[in-house]
């Protein structure tokens, strides 16, 4: 599974970020090295960043109903890549000749 809900990582925050939604947390935490797992809260839009994960310090987990914890390593690698642009939708605009009537 991508996350983990109901529960949060404490004790190694990298940088906190709101508003911000999970998907754009993620890619977030995916381009910068120094991210080892996230944390967002849903009612808030709040994205924690933290630089240590709950395989390499377990005691930092906690279950709080408000949170999702994702690990780097089940980031999919798609998030990871620098040209993606996943979410985003991509409208093409179709350009109309300028009509001018006097």
């Amino acid at each position: 599974s991508l996350f983990t809900v109901n529960s949060r990582f404490s004790g190694f925050l990298l940088e906190k970020i709101s508003p911000m939604g999970m998907e754009m947390c993620i890619k977030e935490c995916a381009k910068r090295g120094s991210c080892a797992s996230l944390n967002f809260h849903r009612g808030r839009l709040e994205c924690e960043l933290s630089h240590s994960d709950a395989t390499a310090n377990p005691e930092g987990m906690t279950s709080n109903s408000e949170y999702i914890y994702i690990d780097r390593s089940h980031i999919p690698q798609v998030y990871r890549e620098k040209k993606n642009n996943i979410g985003f939708a991509f409208f093409p605009v179709q350009l109309l000749p300028y009509v001018h009537y006097s």
